[in-house]
């Protein structure tokens, strides 16, 4: 009888703390491509789809939730999934855009800014991916964790940025990198990288909006600029209509004609410019917080040799969860985001599963002296 009951402890024992696990990508149903800052999650863990649409998800709980703003969310369980590709229907295919000739529902937005968003400090955990290219080739990899405080989060006429809104600590950083004495231009600070994915506000006085509306109360504004001005930029917002709140902004600016900076003995220009921001409505406080972002940009470079070199870097910033925690050892907010140094900790990122590798840094890594990779350890984990 002992015996008997022993093996049932033991049965029951492992099935309660045995780890489910879920690999695949997601991609538009009717386009079949794939859909980057997919939110795969349930009560206990979370992770995102990279730029490829893969993910790998784990957890001791069974309940899987897969959601998109814009897209049919997906709730269901590990043993459910059949299958390792999983598609999403849009909320937006085939639906009628609607030219704005008073655009006062976009204004309407901006107005409620105040009541929808935090204007008050915070903190929060962050990871940050930035990748570095040099004339199409991958050069630096870099991944961060820690805390990020801010007095808050957007700026308006009415409460402009404070000075000094942010305070960074960064708690783990992993890199991987070709060493290089060409050439170097800076890249994006926190400060910068900070204040760009928050500076999101399109005047309706220069842009023209048109909208298309779903089934459920969302409306994605499209701005583009009016003919008499010179701008080149688009995108649109993605607008809840119960509350009057944007849960999306994308901005693209591309432009080959634009003029060259002078720095000592360089000249450069952005030749291209793409950004990436959603929102997610957290309790308490009923207020949308920045849950992802993107950042891309394209930069040329002409030496004193007049040899061109094109810089294109990429950040991916996941807001994990709000935190009580103080704020330690201070980052430097000025400094390049991929000169920053802190020790390695293999514990640490052996157990992290934010955000996969796509098959273009999987190369990357797999090409690298082991002496400039501290990805090395984590691609060969199962």
């Amino acid at each position: 009888m002992k015996k008997i009951i022993l093996t049932l402890i033991i049965l029951v024992f492992g099935k309660a703390y045995s780890q489910n696990k879920l690999e695949g990508v997601i991609l538009d149903e009717s386009t079949g491509k794939p859909i980057e800052y997919v939110d795969i999650f349930n009560n206990m863990d979370f992770t995102s789809t990279n730029a490829e649409g893969k993910f790998l998800f784990k957890s001791m709980e069974d309940s899987i939730n897969i959601q998109l703003l814009g897209y049919e969310p997906i709730h269901s369980t590990f043993e459910q999934f059949s299958a390792d590709t999983i598609y999403l229907q849009s909320k937006f295919e085939l639906l009628d855009e609607v030219i704005l000739s008073q655009p006062n529902s976009i204004k309407t937005v901006f107005k409620n800014i105040h009541q929808n968003y935090p204007f008050e400090p915070y903190t929060e955990s962050f990871f940050l991916r930035s990748v570095l290219k040099k004339d199409g080739h991958i050069v630096k990899l870099q991944d961060l964790n820690g805390l990020l405080s801010r007095k808050t989060l957007l700026a308006t006429s009415k409460n402009p940025m404070p000075r000094n809104n942010y305070t960074v600590e960064v708690q783990n950083m992993r890199k991987a990198e070709i060493k290089d004495n060409e050439v170097y231009f800076e890249m994006f600070s926190f400060d910068q990288f900070l204040t760009a994915i928050t500076s999101i506000a399109i005047s309706p006085s220069v842009f023209d909006f048109t909208a298309i509306e779903s089934d459920d109360n969302l409306l994605k504004y499209k701005f583009s600029p009016k003919k008499e001005t010179e701008f080149t930029t688009t995108g649109y917002y993605l607008v809840d209509t119960n509350d009057n709140s944007f849960n999306e902004f994308y901005l693209l600016d591309f432009d080959n004609e634009k003029d060259f900076q002078k720095r000592r003995d360089l000249k450069y220009r952005t030749v291209y410019y793409e950004l990436f921001v959603s929102f997610s409505k957290n309790n308490p406080g009923n207020k949308y917080y920045l849950d992802k972002a993107k950042l891309i940009a394209k930069v040329e470079v002409i030496g004193k040799d007049e040899k061109t070199i094109q810089y294109e870097t990429e950040y991916v910033w996941i807001a994990s969860h709000r935190t009580n925690k103080k704020i330690n050892k201070k980052a430097s907010l000025s400094k390049d985001i991929f000169k920053l140094d802190i020790p390695y900790d293999e514990h640490f990122w052996n157990h992290q599963n934010y955000l996969q590798l796509t098959d273009e840094l999987k190369l990357f890594i797999g090409d690298l002296d082991s002496s400039n990779n501290d990805f090395e350890i984590q691609t060969n984990i199962e």
